[in-house]
C-alpha cells in the first residue's frame, strides 16, 4: 500500500513486475472474492526501470478491518503458461481520525461481515492500533435480547494485537460495542450465533405402493409421453415405482444433499439438493424427496447435510444406508421350444434363449426326475433313465422376483418294427364298406403317428396316436397296403399286404305279383344292384327250394294260403336275402278294407258306455267266416320318446266292442284298434280321451 486505507477512500497499491512480456493480473482484494482481472496494457505504469516495471492500482474498501489481498500473475514463457502468486494484508480504518481498526477471527480464520458464527466456534475480536495513547482503554459490551451479557474493559497496547473473546454459547443475534476511553471512539456491529449440526439420520426408502420400507425395487416396462411430434410421442422404457427418501437433522438453515452412486464406485450417479425446514422451534430439520430408479444396478444412497450459514455451504455430516439398494428388472426367461424330444439314454441339452435382465440371475433347473441343478448358468445337460414325459421347472430369480418356465421333455424309445395284422393279406373283402386296419408297432409307445397308404398315387390317411383305422374302397380290385409309423425319434415302415375287393350286393328285391291263383304258374324276378360271382337260391315259402337257380323263377302254388317267398344271393362276402309275402287264392279279388266308422278322436266320461263298431268291406266269395279282434292300449306319443308297443289293458272279439262304464280304464288317452286274421294286421287306430264326470282330465 502507498497510503493509509479508509472506508470509502481509494487505497493505492504498487505492483513491481520483472518481466517484459504481456501478462494478466488477477487481484482479490478481500478473502471472499471481489476478483478483478487486468491486462498489462491496461495497467497504469508508474515507473519503467531497466529490470522492472512498477504499476499502480487502486481499490475502494467499504468496511473497516484487517484484509488479505492476493495478486495472481499469469504470462507465457516460450510457449509455457507461467503463474506467480503474491499475498499480503492491509488494515482499513473508519476514517483518518480513527485510532484503531478491528477484525473478527473465527476458528483462526479472518471473518468478514455479516458476522454469522456457529455455537462452539472460537470467535475473537482483534484490535490493531493506529496511534497509541498510554491511558487508552477499551470497553467491550455485548447485549442479547436487551440483556447485557458482557461488559468488560481492558488496556490496549500499541505493539500487540489486542484480542477480545466473544462467548459463542449465547445463541441468537448479539449487539456488540467497542468503545475507547478517553477518546470515546466506538464501533457497533452484530454477531449472529446459530446452533451447530450434530445429528443426521437417513431412513430406509419407503414405497407408497407397498406401504412399507424397502431395500429393493423392480424395474417394470412403462410407456411414457416424450412430448414429441405425432408418431414418436410415446416410447417404451423401464423404471421402478417412485420411492420416498427421508432424512432428518438438527441445526439451523441446513441443506440436504441426497447422493446416489453405483455401489463400490465413488463417482456420483445422481444428486438432489433440498433445503431443510429452517430455524424451527424444535430445531429439527427434515427433507423428503421422491426418486425413481431407471437403470439396473446396485446403488449406494447417502445424504449429506450442509451448513447453509457458511458461504459457500459446507458439508458437515454424511450418512448412508449402509447396504446396497438394488434396482433390478423383474426376471423373465424363456426357451426356444416348449416341448423337447430325446431318445432314451441320450443326453439332452436345454438352454435359456431369452432372458431379462441379461445378468444377475440365479437359475435352478428341476429336471422332473428328482434331479436339481443350481449355479450352473443358463444351460444344462441331462440324461434321463426312463421312458416318460417330464416337466422341467426352470426358475430364474433375482432380488426383486422370479420367473418360471415349464418345458416338457418327451423321452422316447426308438421304433424297431411295424407289422399290419388286420386285415389278413391275400383275402377277399367287400368294396363300398368300411374295412378296419390295425398295425402292431414295437415298442408300442404313445405319441406315434401312423400314415396309411391304401391306394397308389393317393395321399395317405394320417392317424395320430391310434394304431387302427378304417377305409372304404369305392371300386373293386387288388390293392397294396402299407403303413409308416413315426415318433419324435425315427420312423419304421410295415410290410406290404395285398387285399382283393369285390363288389357287394347293395340292393335286392323281388318283382312280381303279390296275389296269385292256386294251380296257376306265376313268374318272379330277383333284381339286384352289385354283386360279383353270386349263387341264387329261391325259397317258395317252404313249398319248394331251388338251389343254383336263375334270377327269374317260375312257380305254381298247389294250395291256398299266405306264403313268404325269399331269394338269397350268396358269394364270398356272404348271403343277402329279400322276402316277399304272396297271397294264394282260389279266385282273385280285392283286398278287404276294415274301418271303424267313428270320429278320428272323441272325448268320453267315465260313466259313459264305450261303443265301437268295425265294418269290413270285401268282395271275395271264398271268405265265409270273419273273426274281429279288438285291442285297447294306453296311447303314448312316439314323437316324444314313447313307444307304440304298449301292453293291452282291454281286449275283445266281435264286430261290435262294448266297454262298460268304470271298468278297467282309468282317465287318460287310449288307442283302439281292430283287425281280422285273413289278410294279416289291418287296423284303424282310434284315440280316446277318457275323463271323469264333469272333471276334464
Amino acid at each position: 500500500m502507498t497510503n493509509e486505507g479508509y472506508i470509502g477512500h481509494s487505497t493505492s497499491f504498487n505492483v513491481s513486475v520483472s518481466i517484459n512480456v504481456e501478462f494478466n493480473l488477477t487481484v482479490s482484494w478481500m478473502d471472499d472474492g471481489n476478483n478483478e482481472t487486468y491486462r498489462s496494457i491496461d495497467l497504469t505504469l508508474l515507473e519503467n526501470r531497466a529490470s522492472t516495471r512498477v504499476y499502480t492500482l487502486t481499490h475502494v474498501y467499504n468496511e473497516a478491518g484487517h484484509f488479505r489481498f492476493t495478486f495472481t500473475l499469469r504470462w507465457i514463457l516460450e510457449g509455457v503458461p507461467m503463474v506467480d502468486v503474491v499475498t499480503n494484508r492491509t488494515d482499513i480504518f473508519h476514517n483518518r481520525s480513527s485510532s484503531f481498526t478491528y477484525q473478527l477471527r473465527v476458528n483462526g480464520e479472518l471473518h468478514n461481515q455479516p458476522y454469522l458464527v456457529q455455537q462452539g466456534d472460537d470467535v475473537s475480536l482483534e484490535v490493531r492500533m493506529k496511534r497509541f495513547i498510554s491511558t487508552m482503554s477499551m470497553r467491550w459490551t455485548i447485549t442479547n435480547r436487551n440483556i447485557v451479557m458482557l461488559n468488560t474493559s481492558a488496556r490496549v497496547h500499541a505493539a500487540n494485537v489486542n484480542t477480545f473473546q466473544f462467548p459463542t454459547a449465547i445463541l441468537g443475534v448479539s449487539h456488540c460495542q467497542l468503545e475507547t476511553e478517553p477518546t470515546m471512539e466506538n464501533i457497533n456491529f452484530n454477531i449472529d450465533v446459530y446452533r451447530p449440526i450434530t445429528q443426521l439420520q437417513l431412513y430406509e426408502p419407503y414405497s407408497p405402493n407397498h406401504n412399507s420400507r424397502v431395500t429393493k425395487c423392480a424395474l417394470v416396462d412403462y410407456t411414457e409421453n416424450t412430448g414429441r411430434s405425432y408418431g414418436s410421442w410415446r416410447q417404451q422404457t423401464v423404471k421402478c415405482n417412485p420411492l420416498l427418501l427421508y432424512a432428518q437433522s438438527d441445526g439451523e438453515d441446513v441443506i440436504f444433499q441426497f447422493q446416489f452412486r453405483l455401489y463400490g464406485n465413488t463417482t456420483l450417479y445422481d444428486m438432489i439438493e433440498v433445503n431443510g425446514t429452517g430455524r424451527t422451534s424444535n430445531l429439527i430439520n427434515y427433507a423428503q424427496i421422491e426418486y425413481t430408479f431407471r437403470e439396473h444396478g446396485a446403488y449406494n444412497i447417502s445424504v449429506a447435510v450442509l451448513d447453509a450459514n457458511r458461504n459457500p455451504p459446507k458439508p458437515v455430516l454424511t450418512r448412508s444406508l449402509g447396504f446396497p439398494f438394488y434396482a433390478e428388472t423383474l426376471p423373465h426367461v424363456s426357451m426356444s421350444q416348449r416341448e423337447y424330444y430325446v431318445e432314451l439314454g441320450t443326453p439332452i441339452s436345454l438352454s435359456i434363449t431369452n432372458r431379462r435382465p441379461e445378468h444377475d440371475l440365479v437359475v435352478v433347473w428341476e429336471m422332473g426326475d428328482g434331479t436339481t441343478y443350481t449355479n450352473i448358468g443358463y444351460s444344462v445337460n441331462h440324461t434321463y433313465a426312463n421312458h416318460e414325459m417330464y416337466v422341467v421347472t426352470v426358475t430364474a430369480r433375482n432380488r426383486v422376483g422370479r420367473s418360471l418356465f415349464l418345458p416338457k421333455v418327451h423321452v422316447e424309445r426308438k421304433l424297431i418294427s411295424a407289422r399290419i395284422i388286420q386285415p389278413i393279406s391275400n383275402r377277399i373283402y367287400s368294396s363300398l364298406k368300411p374295412l378296419e386296419f390295425k398295425v402292431n408297432v414295437t415298442p408300442s409307445d404313445d405319441g406315434i403317428t401312423y400314415r396309411w397308404y391304401f391306394e397308389p398315387g393317393k395321399s395317405p390317411i394320417i392317424e395320430r396316436y391310434s394304431n387302427t383305422t378304417t377305409h372304404v374302397y369305392l371300386e373293386p380290385g387288388e390293392f397294396p397296403v402299407k403303413v409308416v409309423a413315426t415318433n419324435a425319434i425315427n420312423s419304421v415302415e410295415s410290410q406290404v399286404i395285398n387285399i382283393a375287393l369285390i363288389e357287394p350286393v347293395t340292393t335286392l328285391e323281388i318283382q312280381g305279383p303279390s296275389v296269385v291263383l292256386v294251380g296257376a304258374t306265376s313268374t318272379w324276378e330277383a333284381v339286384n344292384h352289385g354283386g360279383t360271382d353270386v349263387i341264387v337260391t329261391w325259397n317258395m315259402g317252404g313249398d319248394t327250394i331251388h338251389e343254383n337257380a336263375a334270377y327269374i323263377m317260375n312257380h305254381t302254388f298247389t294250395r291256398v294260403g299266405v306264403f313268404v317267398v325269399s331269394v338269397t344271393l350268396r358269394n364270398v362276402l356272404g348271403p343277402v336275402t329279400f322276402n316277399k309275402k304272396i297271397y294264394v287264392m282260389e279266385t282273385l279279388c280285392e283286398f278287404p278294407v276294415l274301418r271303424i266308422p267313428s270320429k278320428a278322436s272323441a272325448v268320453y266320461y267315465s260313466s259313459t258306455n264305450l261303443h265301437f263298431e268295425a265294418l269290413l268291406t270285401y268282395h271275395c266269395p271264398q271268405v265265409t267266416n270273419i273273426v274281429y279282434n279288438w285291442t285297447i292300449k294306453p296311447w303314448v306319443s312316439v314323437g316324444f320318446g314313447g313307444s307304440s308297443n304298449q301292453t293291452a289293458v282291454f281286449t275283445g272279439q266281435g264286430q261290435v266292442l262294448n266297454v262298460p262304464p268304470r271298468a278297467v280304464l282309468q282317465p287318460g288317452k287310449y288307442e283302439v284298434s281292430a283287425n281280422y286274421p285273413f289278410s294279416g294286421y289291418l287296423s284303424r287306430k282310434y284315440i280316446v280321451c277318457y275323463k271323469r264326470n264333469n272333471n276334464p282330465y
